[in-house]
This record gives structure tokens, sequence and C-alpha cells, in this order.
């Protein structure tokens, strides 16, 4: 199987199982709105955010195993493959140890995260989420082999197959009992069950990575993983403090009940996030293997200059759907009391649009292994992202919208040219300031693309909600789409687009003629 091919699969069978799992997600939120009510999906999202941060302990170490097992799983070297996975089974079991121990001593004191009043049993609740966390990283190391050598959707597949069955009961649970700890409990089981499953499909396709081997990793391979790991280090403590701290911030300075309003958006803009991704991503493991034969860089930058194309068409549309979608869908949805200022709503959509329109170039970063500074880069962001936040937050009041202006003014003031600065000094070997003037132009047109929808939909309103809902669908959908055409249908890169996207259907025609067959 080539590479393209493993890149639509990729591509395709992760779509459409995120599509799926955005079905359930909003099953399972439902439920938690309907049962449980805001406080507690506060404390869901409270809880996973501080979980987010004690990840920190993976340091990115297995992050760095991955771009060292590029290259012996290109030229299939198994004595280095298992080298690595023993490696990352050590490394992966203290790691475990140190979150299990990080979250016990937390546990007692995982009020003080919380304005006012929490819940009841709120020291059980976090400790199952420390419990489920832990777990994943005793049973799960086996997943890094397949994410590498460009079969991450067999991942996809084996957690869609729990959840299919863990949210239902989850559900039911939450209808017969009205009990969060249960509810947890369930995910946690599961949790243990479908890192066994991927431990036991790892085995099978992989029967050598369990074999002995005098194999020992060489002396350039370490310092390799230290600059790496070093670099990764970093570039995760500021990962985890941009997205881990918005509901710590709010649940601590603004109250948990906001951080229940703020949940139900951060669901459905995380959701089309993941599934844009998991789009845009599906080619991400090509990329290295392609970084280990471009020397000039130029391969590299001509399918950089597509993906960034391709990230920008897809956030433009999903911006301008999501921004006039939001208020509407949550009035029907979750009720009034849920539904934020529209202030707040455009504030989420720029953030979505930026988050997406980052991913080109952390990606060839990435594969390119060319992470020198990033790390500094990283905590250089989050530090300017907390300390405005903070600002906005306590000094100037201005609640969820201030904790994202803090985000998003850290990313357009650190990320936006650092990171591809990077690639185009050390990968693709071209001049920053040309590249620079066009994506803050791309970005700006996007942006104005996505407000310019939302005003132009406005217009018309149906009084039925349903048949209002389908509208904004379909104005935003044609009027972003055709926006975007009219300004950019001369682009080599938008021709690409087009071809890709059919050569896409093809092979999707082509699976289901497969799959009717058998």
């Amino acid at each position: 199987m080539n590479k393209t091919t493993h890149a639509l699969n990729n591509s395709i069978i992760n779509t459409l199982i995120q599509l799926a799992n955005i079905v359930i997600k909003f099953a399972m939120q439902t439920a938690l709105i309907k049962f449980m009510g805001a406080a507690y999906i506060g404390i869901n999202g409270l809880c996973t955010n501080i979980l987010g941060v004690l990840s920190l302990a993976e340091l990115g170490i297995g992050a760095a195993i991955i771009l060292e097992l590029y290259k012996p799983l290109a030229t299939d070297n198994k004595p280095q493959i298992i080298v690595f996975m023993k490696l990352y089974k050590k490394v992966y079991l203290i790691i475990g140890c140190i979150i299990l121990g990080l979250g016990l001593i937390i546990t007692p004191f995982v009020e003080l995260f919380v304005k006012g009043e929490s819940v009841p049993y709120f020291h059980v609740i976090f400790f199952l989420f420390v419990l489920n966390s832990a777990s994943s990283y005793f049973f799960a190391y086996k997943r890094i082999l397949l994410s590498a050598n460009q079969q991450d959707y067999r991942n996809r597949i084996n957690m869609f197959i729990f959840d299919l069955i863990c949210v239902p009961l989850q559900i039911v649970a939450l209808y017969f009992m009205h009990n969060f700890i249960v509810f947890i409990l369930i995910r946690v089981i599961f949790t243990f069950l479908t890192n066994i499953a991927i431990s036991r499909t790892v085995d099978k396709q992989y029967p050598y990575i369990n074999d002995a081997t005098d194999e020992k990793i060489s002396k350039t391979d370490i310092a390799s993983m230290k600059e790496h790991i070093k670099e990764i280090m970093g570039n995760k403590i500021g990962g985890v403090i941009i997205n881990a701290s918005d509901n710590i911030l709010i649940a601590r300075f603004v109250g948990i009940i906001r951080v229940g309003q703020y949940a139900n958006y951060s669901i459905i803009w995380a959701s089309v996030f993941a599934l844009t991704n998991l789009l845009l991503s599906g080619a991400n493991q090509s990329y290295g293997h392609v970084a280990v034969h471009d020397e000039d860089g130029s391969t590299g930058y001509s399918l950089f200059r597509r993906q960034f194309f391709l990230s920008f068409v897809a956030s433009t549309i999903a911006g301008s759907i999501m921004l006039c979608l939001f208020n509407p869908f949550m009035q029907l949805w979750a009720g009034p009391f849920y539904v934020l200022d529209n202030k707040t709503v455009f504030v989420i959509v720029i953030n979505f649009f930026l988050l997406i329109m980052r991913g080109p170039a952390d990606s060839f970063i990435f594969a390119y292994g060319v992470l020198k500074h990033q790390g500094r880069k990283s905590v250089i962001e989050a530090i300017v992202n907390l300390v405005i936040s903070l600002l906005f937050v306590t000094v100037f009041d201005m609640d969820i919208m201030g904790v994202l202006l803090g985000t998003i003014i850290a990313a357009i003031v650190v990320n936006s040219w650092w990171s591809v600065r990077q690639i185009m000094k050390h990968a693709f070997h071209k001049p920053l300031l040309p590249w620079l003037l066009q994506q803050y132009f791309m970005y700006a047109i996007g942006i104005n693309i996505i407000f310019f929808t939302y005003y132009l939909t406005r217009w018309l309103v149906w009084t039925n909600p349903f048949i209002n809902l389908v509208y904004l669908v379909v104005a935003s959908v044609v009027v972003s789409v055709g926006l975007v055409t009219v300004l950019f249908f001369w682009l080599p890169e938008y021709r690409w687009l087009i071809e890709f996207l059919g050569v896409a259907v093809r092979h999707v025609r082509g699976m289901t003629g497969k799959f009717k067959k058998k």
C-alpha cells in the first residue's frame, strides 16, 4: 500500500469515525445537560484540563520516539524498532506512575481550583479521572507504532468500537441513577479494555516487537532523541498551558457554572476541530517519510503550500458555518441558559480559525525534525497567554471572552511567525518575509469571509427553528465556498485542491465498492 493510499485511508476512515464520535459525544453531552446540569458539566471539563496539566509528565518523549521510528520503519529495520518500543514501554510505565502519584497528591486540594461551591464527592470524581488517565500510559504505549507507520486509523477504529458500547452504558447510568461517579467509573473500565485490545492488535500485526534483541540505541540516536525531547518538552509545556488553562482559569476566577456553559460550545468547536484536523492531517506521517529524502526542501515547500491552502479553505468554511449556527443551535439544543453572548461566540470562532491555521507549520516542523527553539517559543507563548488572560479576566472582568482573547493574542504575537520561521529557514531554505506577508493576508481574508457570511445570512430568519438551522447551514456553505472560489480560483493550490477532492471521491467509491462485494 503506497503513501497516498495510506494517507487517504487515514483521512477517510478517521473522518467517518470522527463523524460517528461527534454523534456519540452529543448524545452524552445531552444526557449530562438533562440529568446532571451545568455544575457537573463544568466539573467534567475542569478535571479534564487538570489532567491535561498532569500529562506534562510525558515531557514529549512519545513524540520524540515517533521521530526516531520513521527511519527504521521506512527501512524495515526490525531490531531498531524493537529497541525503541522497549524503551517506550519502560518510559510510559514510569510516566503512568508519576501521574498517578501527582493525582493522589492533588486530590485533597482539588476544590481550590473552583470559585465558590463545587459538587458533592468532588475528590472521588477527580481521583477517577486520574486513574483513567494513568491507565492509558500503563497499557497504550503500542499505539505509537501504528501512528508512526501511517496506520493511525486502526487506533481510531479500536477506540470507536469501545466508545460505541461505553457511551450508551454511561447514558443509561445517568438516566436511571443520576450518579456522576458511576458515569466516570464506566469510562475507567472501558479505557482499560480498549488499551488491552489495541495492545493485542499490535502484537498480532508486529509479532517481532516482543522478540529479544542485542541491538542498542546508538549514541547518535540518543543525542538526537535528547535534542528532540528538549525542544518537544518546551513545546508540550506551552501547549498544555495554552490548551488546558482555559477551563481552570474560568473555574477559579469566574465560576464552575460558567465552565459548564462554555463546555457546550467547547464540545462543538472541539469536535469540528478534530474532524477538520483529521481531514487535513491524514498525510502527516507521509511528510516524515518525504523529509528523509528531501535534501533541498523543494518537495516539502510545495506540499506545505498545498497544506496551508487546504487548511485555510477548511477553517474558513467551518468557521463560517459555526458562527452562523452556534447560538441558534445552542438555543434549540441546550436551552437559553446555556447561550453565550455574540462577542464571546465571535472570539471562540476566531480562536478556532487560528488553531487550524497553525497546523501546517506544526506538522512540517515535526516531520522535518526542525524543533530547535520550538520549546522556548511554546513557553513564551504560554506565558503571554496566561498573563493576558489573567489581566482580562481579573482586572477588566471580561469573563470567558477575556480568557480566550489571551489565547488569540499570544497565537498572533508569538506563534504565527516563529513556527513558520523554523520551517522556512531550516527545512525549506526560503526567505521568511514573503511568506509571512502572504500568511497574514490570508488570515485577514479568512476572518473577513467568516464575518461577511455571518452578517449576510442574518438578513433572513425563519420562524421554525429547525428550518432556520437548515437554512443557515446551506446559506453559510454556499456563501463561504462561493467567496473562496471567486477570490482564489486562479491559484495553483486551488486547482490542486479540486483534483485532490476528485481523487478522494474516487477512492471512497472504490472502498465502498470493495465493501459491497464483501
